[in-house]
């Protein structure tokens, strides 16, 4: 299952699984949207199938689950995607109802969504799960307070979570990637793209294959030692 399956790092992602002969749930709040990324993934691949949900909704979560233990078999990859930030704000003009709903967004519903599927895979014994975060929890970035509050305590968030899990079979890891190219990306000036693209010790900004190579590497079990991490795509960090 992916959640935030309708933009364009979770979109990639479920195009991965699905490439790789996963059964894939694709999870968003946007219909129009899940339906282009699902015709997307060719004939042949897994099976798909798309889900509008508000995670931040416990019942939108128990009816998802319900439904997918139904409409398909128990999740047993598990990658939350889901969020998105807004622009640089300073602290003064930071509006408490934007840091609430930010935080929803990125911070509860990861929480919600671990503590409806995490139980059922602690029960078979089997299970992993990514969470993404951002490189804007580790390091000053060009990005919104809230955003990066919310980004830093679902790394903490991930870390609790595996040690809970890891007893019984079950790994939770994260990524905290830098700058990713997306249309919202693509849409600033060369100039802007050239300065954000320097911060990075590569020398670029990372593409949407890119996290996805890098989720695939800790839901298989080529990452079976390791639950409880956070891998930086981009590794601005350095800097």
């Amino acid at each position: 299952m992916v959640t935030g399956a309708s933009g364009p790092i979770g979109a990639e992602i479920a195009r991965g699984l699905a490439a790789a002969g996963a059964d894939v749930v694709l999870v968003g709040r946007h219909m129009d949207t899940l339906r282009t990324v699902a015709e997307s993934i060719p004939v042949g691949d897994g099976q798909v199938l798309i889900r509008r949900c508000d995670l931040t909704q416990p019942d939108d979560l128990r009816t998802l689950h319900s439904e997918i233990d139904n409409d398909l078999r128990p999740v047993s990859l598990l990658v939350i995607a889901a969020g998105g930030g807004g622009a640089p704000t300073p602290l003064a003009t930071l509006e408490a109802e934007t840091w609430r709903a930010t935080l929803e967004t990125n911070l509860t519903s990861v929480f919600l969504t671990l503590r409806e599927f995490i139980p059922a895979m602690i029960e078979r014994r089997a299970g992993s799960v990514v969470t993404i975060s951002s490189d804007a929890a580790l390091t000053i970035a060009p990005a919104s307070i809230a955003y990066a509050a919310a980004k830093a305590a679902v790394l903490t968030l991930t870390r609790y979570v595996a040690a809970e899990a890891a007893p019984y079979g079950v790994r939770v890891n994260a990524i905290a990637p830098g700058t990713v190219r997306t249309p919202q990306i693509d849409a600033l000036s060369p100039e802007i793209q050239l300065q954000l693209a320097a911060t990075h010790p590569s020398g670029r900004l990372g593409t949407t294959s890119d996290i996805w190579q890098t989720v695939l590497f800790l839901l298989s079990g080529r990452a079976g030692w390791l639950t409880g991490e956070n891998l930086t795509p981009g590794a601005r960090t350095l800097r």
